[in-house]
């Protein structure tokens, strides 16, 4: 069975798609125009612009990048970028309530949205963190109280947890997806291994319909049976042993001129030891041909041929015996 392919929750959202493209552009396009709006009503317009270009650039790089969970290095890049963009905004904001000039914790938070969609669900809180602290701090200095720092941040908290929510239900949509994709290639691969042996059943009968039958057949009949009879059994048992031993060796060529050996006496013995696998293009061909030649050798008595295990070098040899004389051929890979 093939490894399964973890069900990325990203993926479910689109997050690394062409419709990621089309939010992100949006989601660009938003923040530049809540942070320029109010730029004349800031306290320096350099601080925001920069915060924007972070932003941006956060964005990007949690949209662009596909992998899943999110790589934790770029974590920490996230986590860099919202503890400058708070710094850079915060301390920029006059007094007064914020208002849009405090754009960024939006869209901060929602940059920790998507951190939790891709798996990050504790990374994502730990940003929340950090923005939230660094909000507190400024809330402190600037005497607005830690109550203040509390109301701004209180629906963009509520947004967090929504994303978490969905995050944890995304999980518990990709197991459920792994199991039904983990059943049903299971259940291919047992519909597959069904199909093989009714096939190879089919093949076997039809092989010992083609050798069997006959022989049984002058066996049920009347009258006595002849030194050729025996001989013609003989034969018979040993190719449905090669059927048995060698199934990978029995090609009409190698059958026919075995069978044609053993009417001339010559013991042929045909082996497999690689077990089922695949062979070159070549390897069956110029097996046979090893074979013929070894029959056409004078005085030969046994050939053996024999299909070595996958994990050697040479994929099969055949050996002729002559006697005291052995002849030895090698099918190399």
């Amino acid at each position: 069975m093939s490894d399964l392919t973890r069900v990325d929750s990203s993926s479910v959202f689109r997050l690394v798609g062409w419709g990621a493209r089309v939010v992100l552009l949006l989601f660009i396009a938003t923040q530049a125009v809540l942070a320029l709006a109010d730029l004349p009503n800031v306290i320096a317009p350099w601080p925001t612009l920069v915060a924007l270009l972070l932003v941006c650039s956060g964005a990007v790089v949690l949209t662009l990048v596909n992998r899943h969970p999110y790589p934790m290095v770029l974590v920490v890049v996230i986590y860099a970028i919202v503890a400058a963009s708070t710094i850079l905004v915060d301390w920029n904001l006059p007094a007064g309530p914020p208002g849009y000039r405090s754009w960024h914790w939006g869209a901060l938070t929602f940059m920790l949205f998507v951190l939790a969609l891709r798996d990050r669900i504790s990374a994502a809180w730990i940003g929340f963190g950090i923005m939230a602290a660094i909000n507190v701090v400024w809330e402190m200095q600037t005497g607005r109280g830690w109550l203040d720092a509390v109301g701004n941040l209180d629906r963009n908290a509520g947004l967090l947890l929504i994303a978490t929510l969905f995050a944890v239900s995304l999980r518990g949509a990709a197991r459920a997806i792994e199991s039904a994709q983990a059943a049903q290639l299971a259940l291919a691969a047992q519909s597959a291994a069904a199909e093989t042996t009714r096939r190879e059943l089919e093949i076997q009968l039809a092989m010992l319909e083609a050798l069997a039958r006959p022989a049984l057949e002058r066996l049920a009949a009347d009258g006595p049976l002849s030194d050729e009879d025996r001989a013609w059994f003989a034969r018979v048992e040993t190719e449905l042993r090669d059927a048995l031993r060698a199934r990978h060796l029995l090609t009409a060529a190698i059958r026919q001129t075995a069978s044609e050996a053993r009417r001339r006496g010559v013991e042929v013995v045909l082996l497999d030891d690689r077990g089922p696998c695949d062979l070159p293009d070549d390897a069956i061909a110029r097996i046979e041909e090893a074979l013929d030649a070894a029959v056409q050798l004078d005085g030969v008595e046994r050939i053996t041929v024999r299909l070595l295990p996958e994990d050697r070098d040479e994929i099969a040899t055949v050996v002729a015996d002559r006697g005291d004389e052995t002849t030895a051929v090698t099918i190399a890979s």
